[in-house]
């Protein structure tokens, strides 16, 4: 620590300090730790100001080059403003850092001074309780907020069940539009339904793998799903319709699927040559629910484009992306992340092996997978 040429200066007498402990550690014994928190200059030119007891500024204190600190005391006029400029006197002493330094650290080591810190652990606890009775708070607010957003839902569900439970008796109550001896329960766009044997007509079977397991997943009545939650194979069979823009009387009959009707194509695609350095491979399954015949041929088959359910179903093999990926293909997955999933595959039997585990998945009993390849 530097000392200059103070030494050589006169002393005007002895100081004797007060030590406010800003910090203390013990290595041996972590829990032994003290750290106050309040401000502090430290800098070889740095200075505050000094106050009384009724905030008026009586003086300067602060660092000086070469280690020293200097201390300016005011003396004001008797009624006068305090403050620099506004006095009578002043006193300024220079004080060397070394007599500070080795005053402490003998106030320190003397066995006079006793280091007590046994209420840090206490107040330490205390801290420790409040911020765990914070995060309850926050995790109690943020399940309730969870349950009312669910108990938001079942009411918007229960609120769309009515409706078209009320639909349903408007459409009973007036007049309905008939064909024959059967009288239409409900319409979709412009085919009325006599009978749906139970099954959701509104429902597509059209999409990513991903929201067919969720489907599968989900809780409650899946009118379209066996007890397992997969697709039967018996899906759209006893259905009756009037068709009433070509003014026909339509069916699905209740027999058992057979051939092609039964079956689920496997179709493996390529995109190779196309985007150098993408992912070429794609797969999707493909199958039909019950055919539509005109009633009275059942040899023939018909389009219903007003029914969801009765258009060909088409499900797109995804795979989740992974970390190594984005590193390895740069610029391939721009807009994607880790984790997403992805139509696309590396290789023909990447596909295969998706598109066989999807179908166990999602393919009730009966169901034959065929492969069809296109690359």
């Amino acid at each position: 620590m530097a000392q200059g040429k103070i030494a050589e200066l006169p002393k005007l007498g002895e100081i004797t300090l007060p030590v406010h402990l800003m910090s203390y550690d013990d290595k041996e014994n972590p829990k032994r730790h003290f750290h106050s928190g309040f401000a502090y200059w430290w800098a070889a030119d740095g200075n505050s100001q000094v106050t009384d007891s009724d905030g008026n500024v009586i003086g300067m204190i602060g660092g000086k080059m070469g280690g020293h600190v200097e201390m300016s005391r005011y003396y004001p006029h008797d009624g006068q403003p305090h403050g620099e400029g506004k006095y009578k006197q002043w006193a300024t002493a220079i004080i060397d850092v070394r007599d500070i330094w080795d005053q402490i650290e003998a106030l320190m080591d003397s066995p006079d001074v006793h280091v007590l810190l046994d209420g840090i652990e206490e107040v330490n606890a205390k801290y420790q309780a409040m911020k765990a009775a914070e995060r309850e708070k926050k995790e109690t607010r943020d399940k309730r907020l969870e349950e009312i957003k669910q108990m938001q839902k079942e009411a918007e569900e229960e609120r769309e069940k009515k409706e078209k439970l009320s639909e349903l008796v408007s459409a009973l109550q007036n007049k309905p539009e008939s064909s024959g001896d059967l009288v239409s329960v409900y319409t979709i766009k412009h085919t009325e339904i006599y009978e749906d044997s139970n099954w959701d007509l509104t429902e597509s079977l059209k999409g990513r793998d991903i929201e067919f397991y969720e489907a599968k997943e989900k809780e409650g009545i899946r009118p379209n799903r066996d007890s397992e939650g997969k697709i039967p194979l018996n899906i759209g069979r006893g259905v009756q319709m009037y068709d009433k823009g070509y003014k026909q009387r339509l069916y699905t009959d209740n027999e058992n699927p057979g051939g092609h009707d039964a079956e689920v194509t496997l179709k493996v695609s390529s995109w190779i040559g196309i985007s150098p350095g993408a992912i070429h491979y794609y797969g999707n399954l493909q199958f039909r629910t019950a055919p539509v015949h005109p009633m009275g041929e059942p040899t023939c088959s018909t389009s219903c484009y007003d029914i969801p359910l009765f258009e060909y179903g088409d499900i797109q093999l995804t795979r989740v992306l992974e970390r190594w990926e984005f590193r390895q293909y740069k610029g391939t997955y721009d807009g994607w992340h880790v984790g997403d999933r992805y139509s696309g595959f590396y290789t023909p039997e990447d596909v295969i092996k998706r598109g066989q585990e999807v179908f166990e998945d999602l393919f009730g009993e009966g169901w034959k997978l065929v492969i069809e390849k296109k690359y």
